[in-house]
C-alpha cells in the first residue's frame, strides 16, 4: 500500500512541475481557447506563445490536458494560484488529487470524501523549490521536432519556441509546441525529469471551490485511504 501510494505521489509531484506552463483563453479564440492572438503590452508580444508564458509567470490560471509523465499517461486537472494549487490525476485506476494550501500539503480522496495530511519527508513542497516562480523566465530559441514523450503516440514534428528560467539551483525548460497558431502541448524539464502535456482547456479563470479544503471531508490515514 505504501509503495503503491508513494508512486501515485510522484505522479502527482512530476505533473505539478509541468503546470509550471500557463495558457489563457480568449473570446475570439478557437480549438478550446489554445490560440493566443495578441497581448498589447507584454513583454512577449513578439512570440507565439506570448500569452502562455505571461500566464506563467503571473502564476494564476486552470488547464485540463492528458499529461504524460515519464511514461505514465494521465488525465490530469490542475489549478494553480499563486503558492496554492490543486493537481488532480485520473488514468491511475482511480482519481486523486492533491491539494497545497498556505504551504501545507493535503493528499485528496473526492469520491470517498476523505483526505491525508502530508507532513515531514512525504510533503515535498513544490512552491519552496522554483517550481511556481517563474519571474525571469526568457526565450531560448525556436525550433521544430518531435515530442520525445509521445514517442509512438504522436511522432509528427511540431514548430516550438523554448523558454528557460532558473528552478532553485537548476535551470527549467519549457517548450511550446504548436499547430499552426493553435497551441497543441507544452513540455516541461528539469534536466531530465518532467513531463509533457497536451492541452485540451487552458484558462485564467479558476473554478470555484478547487483551492479551498472541502467541508465535510474527514482526515483519514493511507489505510482508510486507499
Amino acid at each position: 500500500m505504501k509503495k503503491k501510494w508513494m508512486a501515485v505521489l510522484m505522479v502527482l509531484l512530476l505533473a505539478t512541475l509541468t503546470a509550471c506552463g500557463g495558457g489563457g483563453a480568449g473570446d475570439d479564440n478557437d480549438n478550446n481557447g489554445n490560440n493566443p492572438g495578441t497581448n498589447e503590452g507584454g513583454k512577449f508580444d513578439n512570440y507565439k506563445s506570448g500569452q502562455f508564458v505571461e500566464m506563467m509567470e503571473s502564476g494564476t490560471y486552470y488547464l485540463d490536458c492528458s499529461a504524460y509523465v515519464q511514461g505514465i499517461e494521465t488525465t490530469m486537472k490542475m489549478a494553480v494560484d499563486g503558492k496554492d494549487s490543486s493537481v488532480e490525476v485520473s488514468g491511475i485506476g482511480f482519481p486523486v488529487r492533491m491539494l497545497t494550501l498556505d504551504g501545507k500539503m493535503y493528499y485528496m480522496n473526492d469520491d470517498k470524501k476523505v483526505y491525508m495530511v502530508l507532513e515531514g519527508e512525504e510533503a515535498p513542497d513544490p512552491a519552496d523549490n522554483g517550481v511556481y516562480d517563474f519571474d525571469g523566465i526568457e526565450f531560448g530559441k525556436n525550433g521544430n521536432g518531435p515530442i520525445s514523450d509521445l514517442a509512438g503516440i504522436d511522432d509528427n514534428s511540431y514548430d516550438y519556441e523554448e523558454f528557460t528560467v532558473d528552478a532553485g539551483e537548476d535551470t527549467a525548460v519549457a517548450r511550446y509546441y504548436f499547430k499552426g497558431d493553435n497551441l497543441y502541448a507544452i513540455e516541461v524539464k528539469i534536466g531530465d525529469v518532467g513531463s509533457t502535456m497536451v492541452i485540451n482547456e487552458m484558462t485564467k479563470d479558476i473554478p470555484d471551490g478547487l483551492m479551498e479544503l472541502p467541508a465535510g471531508y474527514e482526515e483519514v490515514d493511507a489505510t482508510a485511504f486507499f
